[in-house]
This record gives C-alpha cells, structure tokens and sequence, in this order.
C-alpha cells in the first residue's frame, strides 16, 4: 500500500513574507492568499493599527 501524498501538493519554496514586527517581538505576516472577507484597505489599516499601538 503506498502512503505518499500525492504530487500535486506543492511544498512551501519560500518562508512568508514579513510585513512588521511589534515591539514584543511578534512578526504580522502577508497572507498567502487575496482576502476573501477584507479589503486590502482595511487589512493594511489594521495592521498600521497593530505597529502604532506597539511603538
């Protein structure tokens, strides 16, 4: 029986992409995918939001 996954998966080529990092040391990350619930206006908002109130 053959238990490999299958070739369709593809394996992370490269690590996410860093788009700040708080004051304590936590990493916002880029999503991997568009948003499907949140514009990118309100996710960038959201992320300055998170910056300034750790500065």
């Amino acid at each position: 029986m053959n238990m490999q996954a299958p070739k369709s998966f593809k394996k992370a080529d490269s690590r996410p992409k860093v788009l700040g990092v708080t004051k304590d040391g936590v990493k916002i990350l880029a999503p991997r995918r568009k948003a499907t619930n949140f514009t990118q206006a309100e996710l960038r908002e959201a992320v300055a939001k998170a910056l300034a109130k750790s500065a």
